[in-house]
């Protein structure tokens, strides 16, 4: 990808011009991701401006992570400065953009502290966030008014921040009282905070909003495995030994398999090919994750919960961190927080390697 990237910037403007209209109209996510890192690596003015446009335009949530992922990889000092740049003066869409990559890097920090007194509720919201992500203790604006607001987004902010803020008992009383047709986003979020919460009764209201709102389903799976309760392994099984129709259901196949190695730790993953596959693979797979998960449940005590296979601690979220395959590490970044009072930076965005070197920080500190 560098090698690419490089020869795109050796092609400076003449690039961008041949690119440009990928920001707003990209075949694929990727082609947005590149014509996005361009535009903050080349030192003209008028790229920058142009994606400060994108990030504020209304655009698929795909293509927007896109642009975000490509922030992320823009670590040379131009770009560094045009991200407090936006920070300062650009658009809401630029300043949430801009936020979303900024845990990590503690030159942009100041900047993300003056934006929580912001007017756009989303820009404040998202601040406050990224600053308790990078480990700094700020406080939290009174919530309610947010939690009742009609933009999907800015519920879902004010509900993580509640459980941040409030504590884990009120947090999760917040999460259970979102109403079974809310907005999709929302259920989800309410689903994933109050799995983490460790107050009891999550399996149980999951179990709920499966049956309220079937598409919702994979995840409500996800979530189920990072509540770490055995109990769950019963509903992922039943789901397990169901009808499937492959490939529509493949993302709700592979959030199950999540869910299982996230609870268990044994890593049971379809290997076939789901728009050509035979019967008989699928139970291989069913087979591998039910005796993958029986091993489990042999030596889990009923009483405990568990991420990875190990009982549920510091140190094992730590690990958790950089566990392969992790589908979001930013909730066990939030779960350290909440259950250990463990405030360290942490980014689930930011390039592996930068995660990582996060990661050993935290694990020196859980150890302890």
């Amino acid at each position: 990808m560098e090698r690419h990237m490089e020869g795109l910037c050796q092609g400076g403007s003449a690039a961008f011009e041949m690119f440009a209209a990928a920001l707003s109209e990209p075949e694929e996510p990727g082609q947005a991701f590149a014509v996005a890192l361009l535009c903050m690596r080349l030192e003209a003015r008028a790229p920058k401006e142009a994606l400060e446009a994108a990030l504020g335009a209304p655009v698929p949530a795909g293509h927007r992570l896109a642009l975000i992922d490509a922030l992320q990889f823009a670590t040379d000092p131009v770009s560094e400065e045009w991200l407090a740049r936006f920070l300062r003066t650009g658009g809401s869409g630029a300043r949430r953009a801009a936020l979303a990559v900024a845990a990590l890097r503690p030159g942009l920090l100041d900047a993300a502290t003056a934006l929580t007194q912001h007017a756009d509720p989303l820009v404040a919201l998202e601040a406050t966030r990224t600053l308790l992500a990078a480990g700094r203790r700020v406080p939290v604006p009174p919530l309610h008014a947010h939690l009742n607001s009609p933009q999907p987004e800015v519920v879902a902010l004010a509900l993580e921040l509640a459980l941040r803020s409030a504590g884990a008992a009120p947090g999760a009383e917040a999460c259970r009282a979102v109403a079974m047709d809310a907005d999709a986003g929302v259920l989800t979020a309410a689903m994933n905070l109050l799995a983490i919460s460790g107050q009891g009764g999550e399996v149980a209201h999951l179990r709920q909003v499966v049956e309220a709102r079937p598409e919702l389903a994979a995840a409500a799976w996800l979530a189920l495995g990072l509540t770490g309760d055995v109990a769950a392994l019963e509903i992922l099984r039943a789901r397990l030994d169901a009808p499937w129709e492959l490939p529509d259901q493949l993302d709700e196949l592979l959030a199950l398999a999540a869910a299982g190695r996230l609870l268990t730790g044994r890593a049971a993953l379809p290997a076939f090919n789901p728009h050509d596959f035979e019967p008989a693979e699928l139970e291989v797979f069913r087979e591998e994750a039910r005796n993958g998960w029986a091993g489990f449940e042999k030596t889990a005590a009923k009483t405990r919960r568990y991420r990875r296979g190990e009982p549920l601690s510091a140190p094992a979220l730590a690990r958790d961190l950089v566990g392969p395959g992790h589908p979001r590490r930013d909730l066990c970044h939030l779960q350290l927080a909440l259950l250990y009072d463990l405030h360290l930076p942490f980014d689930a965005r930011a390039p592996f390697a930068a995660q990582r070197a996060a990661a050993r920080a935290i694990a020196a500190s859980a150890s302890r």
